[in-house]
């Protein structure tokens, strides 16, 4: 969440330089390590949905703060959306991915 609210928060306003930052970063970052990251975040709500809700939703909120601007093919295929269809029936879970994911 810190390297969202550093990088994508729209509500903070940055100096065109600090843009071109940005912009650096996310793009290395798509590049380098969020295909990791999203296979972490698969990890943490595959692992933790029925045995630590708190978990799962912090992680779906990170989801949340990513989705905008990485490849949405990393969390848009059968696998994943599976999975978080599964987090349907959690009602606590239910909850988070409408709030996060906008479902």
């Amino acid at each position: 969440m810190a390297i969202d609210s550093e990088l994508v928060d729209l509500d903070v306003v940055h100096t065109s330089e600090e843009a071109r930052r940005n912009t650096l970063i996310k793009d290395t970052m798509r590049e380098q390590c969020i295909p990791n990251l999203v296979e972490s975040w698969y990890q943490i709500l595959q692992n933790y949905q029925y045995t630590n809700s708190e978990v799962t939703c912090q992680c779906l909120e990170v989801v949340g703060a990513y989705v905008s601007w990485i490849d949405l093919s990393l969390i848009a295929n059968d696998t994943f959306i599976n999975m978080l269809l599964g987090h349907m029936s959690i009602e606590v879970l239910r909850e988070e991915l409408i709030v996060y994911l906008k479902l």
